[in-house]
């Protein structure tokens, strides 16, 4: 893209370029939601197995 934008003003873009910021936008939603797939698939249950083993049931026992 060989373009200069002035101020925020974007539209006197080319269409294709507009299509090419629709597709960023696209993919990067796309890598939100997988990204947020595998935190709660592999992630949130590793984290919950973590805290509630013996020893930190035990440390926050002791702190309460």
């Amino acid at each position: 893209m060989q373009f200069v934008l002035q101020g925020d003003d974007i539209s006197d873009l080319p269409v294709g370029d507009y299509l090419d910021l629709l597709r960023d936008f696209a993919v990067a939603i796309a890598v939100f939601v997988v990204v947020y797939a595998v935190g709660r698939r592999i992630l949130l249950p590793a984290v919950e197995r973590a805290l509630s083993t013996q020893r930190v049931q035990e440390a926050v026992a002791a702190r309460w």
